[in-house]
């Protein structure tokens, strides 16, 4: 296989997945309200579905929760989030916990 083989099919495969998502955008359809009340799911189920595992396993393996910096941080970091609502606030409560637990649990 050449290379101008692999550039091809990435460009086809990439046109057809834009065209895709974009179609319908162009043509001013939109998701019915039973579809869109749906959609409203999907990013926090998405987030949740990157961060919990990384919250609470390490290579593979339980941590407990009491030697768990990241997910005792995540506690603060989150009710900054939810009362702030401002990712600066947000990342700055994050970074400070993690610092913080990370050297009182050692």
């Amino acid at each position: 296989m050449w290379s101008g083989e692999v550039w091809l099919g990435g460009l086809l495969l990439g046109l057809a997945t834009y065209s895709a998502r974009s179609l319908p955008l162009f043509l001013g359809l939109r998701p019915s309200e039973r579809i869109a009340r749906y959609l409203r799911y999907v990013a926090p189920s998405v987030v949740a579905a990157l961060l919990v595992p990384s919250l609470l396993l390490f290579d593979g393996a339980w941590i407990p929760p009491m030697k768990n910096p990241a997910l005792l941080a995540a506690l603060p970091t989150a009710w900054v989030a939810y009362r702030s609502r401002s990712l600066g606030w947000t990342t700055v409560a994050g970074v400070a916990a993690f610092a913080l637990l990370s050297r009182w649990l050692g």
